[in-house]
């Protein structure tokens, strides 16, 4: 994904100082002699792959970065053009390739195999590894050949990409950072946490969740989060994905964690504008067509990893001096204070303990957390995104996904109720 930029200056430095001055070519070698047979097995398989798992049309499509997670500008599927520059803390201007037959039908089966996973190009010179060759080179040679065999079919979509054009000083560096590739075969599925590992390295994962310092991992930390994102609106930090009990996966469900991401199933989900609030660099539409039998090896896979505590911060907008807009003046934690399921009465007291809350995604949509548990349980919080509408004296909160009213806020008290079948109802009532 396109903000892997942060994190590559330090590792061409070093791999400066690894690799002895040769070209490309010359240590890596002439491509194959490959001849991919395109299969419709081999064309289904690349296509969730590219577009699910490696998210190949994440950087090689144009995407819409005022709309949430940044869905794909339509017509440029596959087609480049999408920018990462200096911005983005890159030494120089770079460009998404052109990855539909309309370019790539002068590539042989053979130099796109070696680009992919050895990051040498057509030409003999050196990728850069924001398309993380360093991966694709240690999978399986038959999902590499599948994702090739489904760029041979896309639709073409003539788009003359600009070339890039790397900082002086970088010219000389990046020829020494392309791998000979090391693929490996796939675990089998029935091996939940071989395979979680397989897919969690083909999707980059830790890319993105783990910190860096001088651009290189830190290996304590690794899968813990706290990675910073500059966006328009304010700073992401990535998740903390070790299942630390406090601060990580530790009390996530599997069930809750594929949940997560088929919420934003490209087939259902619906973008929106954020209108400068908040956004996130995480392709959520691309990983949310992850089928759940993938999904749950991801989760096995993180619940088998160390334990690291690391509190993050999810989101912190700019500072502002205009006025506070409906959703940040509804923002914060309101704590229980009536309780009634399937029409009890709960003691909020003695029974329960829990909150109630609020954060901005945009001026007229926020992100609602309610966590309500008995007294010292552990927090099993359910997440729903909800549409504003000021009507009277009261804010109104409709759930996206049914488009249906399930509370109000006023004066600094939040309203929730739910109704079963059997006519019983669900009541929360919260302050601020």
């Amino acid at each position: 994904m396109k903000f892997r930029s942060i994190i590559l200056l330090t590792q061409v430095v070093v791999c400066f100082a690894l690799v002895r001055c040769k070209s490309p070519q010359a240590r890596i070698g002439q491509p194959a002699n490959l001849a991919v047979n395109i299969t419709p097995e081999r064309v289904q398989r690349g296509d969730y792959l590219a577009n699910h798992v490696a998210v190949c049309m994440d950087c090689h499509s144009r995407r819409d970065h005022s709309q949430f997670a940044g869905p794909i500008i339509p017509g440029t599927h596959g087609a480049g053009g999408e920018v990462f520059d200096k911005k983005m803390g890159l030494p120089g201007t770079f460009y998404g390739k052109n990855l539909t037959p309309a370019t790539l039908k002068n590539w042989t089966d053979g130099e796109l195999y070696r680009a992919i996973t050895t990051g040498v190009s057509k030409d003999g010179t050196a990728l850069l590894p924001m398309m993380p060759y360093l991966n694709y080179g240690k999978m399986d040679r038959e999902d590499i050949v599948s994702i090739i065999a489904y760029l041979r079919t896309v639709p073409s979509i003539e788009n003359t990409v600009p070339a890039s054009k790397p900082d002086f000083w970088l010219k000389p560096i990046l020829k020494k950072m392309p791998q000979k590739s090391e693929p490996q075969a796939k675990p089998a599925l029935q091996d939940s946490i071989g395979y979680g590992k397989y897919l969690v390295t083909f999707a980059g994962c830790g890319d993105c969740h783990t910190k860096r310092r001088m651009g290189l991992s830190v290996k304590k930390k690794a899968f813990a989060g706290g990675l910073a994102f500059p966006l328009s609106g304010g700073t992401v930090q990535s998740a903390n994905l070790t299942p630390d009990l406090k601060t990580g996966l530790g009390h996530w469900t599997k069930e809750a964690f594929i949940a997560r991401f088929k919420a934003f199933d490209p087939e259902t989900f619906n973008s929106f504008e954020t209108q400068g609030g908040f956004n996130t660099p995480m392709p959520w539409l691309f990983y949310g067509g992850m089928n759940e039998e993938d999904l749950g090896a991801i989760y096995s896979y993180l619940q088998s990893l160390t334990p690291i505590e690391n509190q993050t911060v999810t989101f912190k907008p700019k500072a502002s001096e205009t006025k506070p807009d409906l959703a940040s003046q509804l923002s914060g934690d309101y704590a229980i204070d009536q309780l009634e399921v399937f029409d009890k009465k709960m003691d909020t007291v003695r029974d329960v303990e829990g909150v109630v809350s609020i954060s901005k995604i945009n001026a007229l949509r926020v992100k609602l957390t309610i966590d309500i548990r008995p007294k010292h349980a552990e927090p099993t919080p359910v997440e729903t995104i909800c549409s504003l509408l000021h009507k009277q004296n009261k804010v109104q909160l409709i759930e996206i996904t049914t488009n249906e009213v399930i509370g109000y806020i006023s004066k600094r008290e939040i309203h929730l109720q739910s109704k079963e079948l059997n006519g019983a109802k669900t009541k929360i009532v919260g302050k601020l």
